[in-house]
C-alpha cells in the first residue's frame, strides 16, 4: 500500500501568547520542526516577519507505519502578538532529505489540496487576547456515512471570507463529541480500513489472545460480521456493531479516513471500495445480513450498501476544504460514546459488564488510546505526564499482549481521569469530560420495590463530585477569575428539549426499571435525569460565579437556543444561562416522516417557556413547594417555522461582545438557516 507522508494534518491545535501546538500524523519517521510569521498587509500586498523557529516536537509512532507529531512553537523572546494575522509552515528532515509543505503542494494556492486561503503563503491564525469579543465555531456529531451534506464544510466557507480581518474571523473551533462513529462504520469501508489498519501498524494485532473464542470467529472480516462477537465477548450494546473497530489499527485507520482527502481517496482509487455484486460474488458479506438470500433482502442490502457508498462520495468531496478548515483555526475537542463506541459508560451495569469482558476493556483501551494520540494530546499536552508517556511508548514499540508493559498500558489509559481541560480562549472555556466520571445513582441498602423503582428510575449524574474538585483546580489554575465571562463545553446538553425530557423522564426511564436494556437503546442518560447532578452542575456556576455563562453542546442530533434564568434559594441573585446547541454536523436522524412528525410535535406541543422547580430531595418538577432548593424559567428560542428545534445537519458560529450573545446555525453551503441574538 503506497501512503501519502503525511497522513493527516497539519492541525492547529492548542494555540496561546506562549505557545502554538500543531498536530500531524506522519508514515515515515522526520523530524519536523516549525517557522512561525506574523503577517502584514500592506498596499494589499501580505509581509511575513519570521518570528520564531524555536519549535520543540514529541513523536509517538503508533505502528510501523504512522508517527504521531506533536510540534510545539514557543517565543524567541516574551509572548506572541496577539489580535493579530500568524503563519507557520514545516520542516519535514530525514538524513538528506528537507522538505516543507510547500513540497507537498499543500501552500500552492489554487491546488485542490491547498491548506491557505486566498494568496496567503503560509496557513494563518490569530491568538485572540479580548474577553469583551470572541467568535468560536462549534459541533459534534460528524459520521462519514452519516445523511446529507457535511455542515463542518460551512467552516472552511467562514474562513475563506473572514481570512484576512481578525476582526470577523472565528478564533476557535468546538468539536464536540463523536468525531468518529466507531461503532457505526459504512460497510463500503470496513473491508478497507480492516487492511489499512494492519498495514498502519505492520502486523495483525492477534486478538484471539485476549478473546480465545475469536479463533473460531472466521468471519470477523466479513462485512457485518462482527455484531455478535461485540455483544457476547465485549458487552457491548450498539445496535449498529456489524463492523465495530477493534484494534488499534482500525481506529487510526478510521481517524485518517475522517480527516485525510488522500487516505479516503486511496480506499476509491485502489478499488478497495469494491462494488456491492463484487461483493456479494465473493461472499464478503456476513450471513446475518443476507438473511435468507432472498431477493428482498438482498435489494434492501443493495440498497444500503450503495446508500453508504454515495454517502462517502460526497464526504470525501468536502474533506479538502475540511482539512484546510483544521489547519487554519485552533481546534479543541472531547469524546462521546461514539469515539469508542456507543453507550459507553452509560450505566453503572455497562461499565461492570465490559469491564469484566477482557475483549471489551481491550478495545476501550485501543479506542481511548487512538483518541489521546488523534484529539486528548493536543487539547492540552501538559496533561500528560511523563510517566504516562512512558507507558505508552513502552507499550506502542512492543505491543505484546501478554507483557507487563500491556497490564501498565491497559491500567493507565482506563484510569486516566484528566481528560478534562480548560481552552486558553477568550472567555476561557471548561471542556468537560461527561463519560469516564460519572456516578450512578446509589442502590437502596435493602431491597424495598418503591425504593428500588425510584432508583432504577434515574440517570447517572454525569460527573461525580471528585471530578468537579479536579474542574474547578484546573480552572484556577488558568486565571479565570469570578465575575468574568465563561464558556462551558459540555457534550450532553445541560438543557434538552423539555417535551422529549418530559416524555422520557415520566414514561421511559420507569420502564428502564423493569426493562434495562432501554437505557441504552433510548440513550436515558441526561442531565436532568438525576437531579442531584443537575442540581451539582448549578451549585458549580453559582461557585464559579461567571458575568456570563455560555454552555455550548452537542450529542441530541438536533440544534436549538435558549435563556434560562435560574435562582438558587441561597443566592441573593438571579443568574442567566445561555445554552447553545449543534448536533449534527452530519448525521441527520430526523428525516423523511420521523422528521415531519417530530417537527409537527415541537411545533404543536413544545413549550417555549417552561418553568420548574427541584425540591431538598432533589427531585426536578413544574409545580413549587416550600422546599425548593432552585427554580428556573428557560426560553426556548422559536425558528422561521414556528419549531424550537433545527434538525437539519449544522454547525454552529457564535458571537460574543460586552453587549451581545449571538449564535448561528450554518449549513453545509455556509448559509446561515438560524439565528438569535441576545441582548445584555
Amino acid at each position: 500500500m503506497d501512503l501519502p507522508t503525511i497522513l493527516a494534518g497539519p492541525i492547529l491545535r492548542r494555540v496561546e501568547p506562549t505557545q502554538i501546538v500543531i498536530w500531524a500524523a506522519l508514515s515515515e519517521n522526520y523530524q519536523v520542526t516549525a517557522k512561525l510569521y506574523h503577517i502584514d498587509s500592506k498596499n494589499d500586498k501580505y509581509q511575513y516577519e519570521m518570528i520564531s523557529d524555536l519549535t520543540e516536537t514529541q513523536a509517538v509512532q503508533l505502528g510501523k507505519n504512522i508517527y504521531i507529531n506533536l510540534i510545539k512553537i514557543v517565543p524567541t523572546r516574551g509572548t506572541f502578538p496577539t489580535k493579530s494575522l500568524l503563519g507557520y509552515n514545516l520542516m519535514f528532515t530525514h538524513e538528506r532529505i528537507s522538505m516543507d509543505l510547500n513540497d507537498f503542494q499543500l501552500l500552492t494556492p489554487n491546488d485542490p489540496h491547498s491548506i491557505v486561503y486566498g494568496d496567503l503563503k503560509y496557513p494563518s491564525f490569530y491568538i485572540n487576547d479580548d474577553a469583551n469579543e470572541t467568535r468560536f465555531l462549534y459541533g459534534s456529531c460528524r459520521k462519514q456515512h452519516g445523511k446529507n451534506p457535511d455542515a463542518l464544510v460551512s467552516g472552511d466557507r467562514v474562513l475563506n471570507e473572514t481570512f484576512s480581518n481578525v476582526a470577523s474571523r472565528p478564533s476557535s473551533l468546538f468539536m464536540m463529541g463523536d468525531q468518529i462513529y466507531a461503532d457505526d462504520v459504512a460497510d463500503p469501508l470496513a473491508p478497507f480500513l480492516y487492511k489499512l489498519g494492519n498495514y498502519l501498524m505492520g502486523e495483525n494485532e492477534n486478538l484471539s489472545q485476549i478473546e480465545p473464542k475469536l479463533k473460531n470467529e472466521n468471519t470477523i472480516n466479513q462485512i457485518g460480521g462482527r455484531s455478535k462477537i461485540m455483544k457476547e465477548y465485549c458487552g457491548f450494546t450498539s445496535s449498529h456493531s456489524d463492523n465495530h473497530m477493534m484494534s488499534l489499527g482500525e481506529y487510526t485507520a478510521l481517524y485518517l479516513c475522517s480527516w485525510s482527502p488522500e487516505i479516503l481517496q486511496l480506499a476509491f482509487e485502489e478499488n478497495q471500495i469494491e462494488s456491492f455484486n463484487l461483493v456479494l460474488s465473493k461472499e464478503g458479506f456476513h450471513e446475518e445480513l443476507l438473511g435468507k438470500q432472498q431477493e428482498v433482502e438482498i435489494d434492501t442490502l443493495r440498497k444500503r450498501y450503495n446508500e453508504q457508498k454515495d454517502e462517502l462520495i460526497s464526504y470525501l468531496n468536502g474533506l479538502p476544504q475540511i482539512r484546510r478548515l483544521l489547519a487554519n483555526i485552533p481546534t479543541y475537542m472531547i469524546f462521546d460514546d461514539h469515539d469508542l463506541t456507543d453507550d459507553w459508560n452509560i450505566t453503572e451495569k455497562w461499565k461492570e459488564t465490559v469491564s469484566n469482558k477482557p475483549l471489551g476493556r481491550h478495545i476501550i483501551a485501543n479506542g481511548l488510546t487512538a483518541y489521546w494520540a488523534f484529539q486528548g494530546w493536543g487539547n492540552e499536552p501538559i496533561a500528560f505526564s511523563k510517566p504516562f508517556m512512558r507507558t505508552m511508548k513502552s507499550y506502542l514499540n512492543s505491543k505484546n499482549l501478554e507483557s507487563e508493559d500491556y497490564r501498565e498500558w491497559l491500567d493507565t489509559i482506563l484510569g486516566f481521569d484528566s481528560w478534562h481541560y480548560i481552552a486558553p480562549t477568550f472567555p476561557k472555556a471548561v471542556v468537560l469530560d461527561t463519560r469516564t466520571q460519572r456516578l450512578s445513582p446509589p442502590a437502596p441498602d435493602q431491597f424495598n420495590l418503591e425504593k428500588y423503582l425510584k432508583y432504577a428510575a434515574q440517570g447517572p449524574n454525569l460527573i461525580r463530585n471528585e471530578a468537579w474538585n479536579k474542574v474547578d483546580e484546573s480552572l484556577k489554575q488558568s486565571k479565570w477569575k469570578s465575575n468574568s465571562p465563561l464558556i462551558i463545553i459540555s457534550p450532553c446538553p445541560l438543557y434538552g428539549i423539555s417535551l422529549i425530557e418530559t416524555f422520557l423522564l415520566q414514561f421511559m426511564l420507569p420502564l428502564s426499571s423493569i426493562y434495562s436494556s432501554l437505557k441504552t437503546m433510548l440513550d436515558l442518560e441526561w442531565w436532568k435525569f438525576n437531579g442531584r447532578g443537575y442540581t451539582t452542575f448549578h451549585q458549580q456556576i453559582a461557585k464559579w460565579d461567571p458575568s456570563d455563562c455560555i454552555i455550548l453542546s452537542g450529542d441530541v442530533h438536533m440544534a436549538f437556543s435558549l435563556q434560562a434564568n435560574v435562582q438558587l434559594t441561597d443566592q441573593p441573585d438571579e443568574r442567566i444561562i445561555y445554552q447553545f446547541t449543534s448536533s449534527p454536523m452530519k448525521n441527520m436522524s430526523f428525516d423523511g416522516l420521523k422528521g415531519v412528525i417530530l417537527k409537527a410535535l415541537l411545533t404543536l406541543h413544545g413549550k417555549y417557556t417552561v418553568n420548574r422547580y427541584c425540591d431538598s430531595s432533589n427531585l426536578i418538577g413544574l409545580t413549587d413547594s416550600r422546599n425548593t432548593l432552585w427554580k428556573e424559567k428557560i426560553s426556548y428560542h422559536l425558528l422561521k417555522d414556528d419549531s424550537i428545534a433545527n434538525l437539519d445537519n449544522n454547525l454552529g458560529s457564535f458571537f460574543y461582545s460586552a453587549n451581545v450573545i449571538q449564535n448561528r446555525l450554518l449549513n453545509a453551503k455556509g448559509e446561515v438557516k438560524n439565528m438569535k441574538t441576545y441582548k445584555k
